[in-house]
């Protein structure tokens, strides 16, 4: 069955795996991926739904092993209070390359915006200097395929610039 919920959420009264997960991605995956293939300093953590849950959750609690992450859609999974909890115990972002965040939910995700503002409101109230925020609402979307894909493409865009960004064709 679905486990996307126990395996990205840090806390779950049946039990979760997000730490776990967390711990697989920093200590095996990432090195992996360093040692074998070219990358850059640079690298995105990407969630929808659950996912967005798992990518909040990484930023709040290991906030260097990404700089950009893109939350689409809060899960109905989350718990928020852990979350609020993570949040309080911000002081500062570590000195790095400045971290960026999308997040976005579709007008139709009544229950994902206010979760969605409440923990940008909390973000917020941290003053974080180091921390690029970009929130979205896209009009007419709910939860399914067309949020997801509307999600990626404007996260996407967000994070790497306008398409005219000085490579062309022509070198």
């Amino acid at each position: 069955g679905n486990k996307r919920d126990r395996d990205y959420s840090p806390t779950l009264p049946e039990g979760s795996h997000g730490s776990k997960f967390l711990n697989f991605l920093s200590k095996e995956l990432i090195p992996y991926i360093s040692v074998h293939y070219p990358v850059r300093e640079e690298k995105t953590l990407t969630g929808y739904s659950a996912g967005a849950n798992f990518t909040l959750y990484t930023l709040l609690t290991r906030p260097l092993l990404f700089t950009n992450y893109l939350a689409g859609r809060i899960g109905s999974s989350l718990d928020s209070s852990f979350l609020f909890r993570s949040i309080k115990k911000i002081r500062t972002l570590p000195k790095k390359t400045a971290s960026r965040l999308f997040i976005s939910a579709g007008s139709k995700e009544s229950w994902a915006l206010q979760k969605q503002e409440e923990l940008l409101s909390a973000i917020k109230k941290k003053k974080l200097k180091t921390l690029d925020i970009c929130s979205k609402r896209f009009e007419g979307l709910a939860h399914g395929y067309a949020g997801a894909f509307t999600f990626l493409v404007e996260g996407l865009r967000w994070l790497l610039g306008p398409a005219d960004s000085g490579l062309n064709a022509d070198g």
